[in-house]
């Protein structure tokens, strides 16, 4: 779905990504600001959900930025920094509440989303799950799992990853 997909300029798109615009609610479904890097291997993938990356974002080798419906989009503010091997999420949890149809077929949750801010750092490794939203120039140290809101300056690390103090203390 190339006409669903929009490049900021000076974008580079490394060898062996998999940009995936499937979702005929809109003309604009994966958006990506200008200066934008995609390392080898990075996967942006939009389950009838979608995807709006900032300007001059450096996105890691073998990262996947999934959104899996309307309700759980992904947003990455401009400046942000995701480390290799990173796994973001709007949504991603199914529904699992029938006992008479498989799991697969009762649809993904709604979430709300997962927001990055603006200057944000992910290590490598760091996942980021449904509905979590991490606040502008929070820093998310390696192999971290974000399952609540980051506030705003907070570095964060562990699993569940908690704040271990603020920026500028």
């Amino acid at each position: 779905h190339p006409h669903r997909i929009h490049l900021g300029a000076r974008t580079v798109i490394s060898d062996h990504c998999v940009l995936d615009a499937r979702n005929p609610a809109s003309n604009e479904i994966l958006s990506l600001g200008e200066g934008v890097m995609l390392s080898h291997g990075v996967m942006l993938s939009c389950k009838n959900g979608n995807i709006a990356i900032g300007d001059r974002c450096g996105i890691g080798a073998y990262t996947v930025i999934q959104s899996t419906g309307a309700a759980n989009p992904v947003e990455i503010g401009a400046d942000t920094v995701i480390g290799p091997r990173s796994y973001i999420t709007g949504g991603g949890n199914y529904n699992m509440d029938r006992l008479d149809i498989p799991i697969a077929q009762q649809g993904p949750r709604d979430m709300g989303g997962s927001r990055l801010g603006e200057g944000v750092w992910l290590g490598a490794n760091v996942s980021v799950q449904g509905g979590v939203e991490i606040g502008a120039g929070a820093v998310i140290g390696t192999g971290a799992v974000g399952t609540k809101t980051i506030p705003e300056l907070a570095i964060c690390g562990g699993v569940p990853a908690k704040v271990i103090r603020l920026r500028g203390e």
